[in-house]
């Protein structure tokens, strides 16, 4: 673990001063709760538990005591955002100590469905045939979570679903997970 945790802090502090960190891990870092819909929360045990990883957790510990490095978001995924069975949605955002840190969970699970399954459909049923017989498997919808980040700050998260079909994509559907509340002028 303290291996894990020197190579997250050593490459976060080699970043140039001017930039902000992003960082990418497979799994969340623990401490960001253990009920079962928690960002890292456990969701296949009975009482939950907190499924984060430790090391991550004492690297950006460390930078946030040690250093002035910037780490405005922590991205990972693994912890899927439907619950095992049936158990309903997991808490996809959380917030670090003075809201300096967000953390986002981008595992939306599954990432492609056959445009069909998504409902409502923003398409008519006659776009939705004339995108089919174009298109050898069909249109499908894809899932991605878009950031929006302004020097170095965190303006919006969204969950994206995108139809594709051939060379054409659109925006299906958006539902925002964070917008950066505006200072009062």
């Amino acid at each position: 673990m303290s291996g894990s945790v020197r190579k997250i802090y050593d490459a976060a502090t080699a970043a140039p001063e001017e930039h902000s960190v992003i960082l990418l891990a497979h799994n969340g870092p623990t401490g960001l709760g253990s009920r079962i819909d928690d960002i890292c929360g456990r969701d296949w045990v009975a009482g939950g538990g907190d499924h984060g990883d430790p090391d991550l957790e004492q690297a950006i510990s460390d930078l946030q005591r040690e250093t002035g490095v910037s780490i405005p978001l922590v991205v990972f995924g693994h912890m899927h955002k439907s619950l095992a069975y049936g158990g309903g949605l997991r808490k996809m955002i959380a917030f670090g100590a003075n809201n300096q840190t967000i953390y986002l969970n981008g595992a939306v699970v599954p990432r492609v469905k056959p445009a069909e399954a998504m409902s409502p459909s923003t398409i008519s049923t006659s776009e939705r045939d004339e995108l089919q017989e174009s298109a050898s498997v069909g249109p499908m919808s894809r899932a991605f979570t878009t950031v929006d980040l302004f020097d170095g700050t965190v303006e919006k998260i969204s969950e994206v679903w995108v139809l594709v079909s051939g060379a054409q994509a659109e925006l299906e559907e958006e539902t925002v997970l964070y917008k950066r509340p505006r200072e009062h002028m």
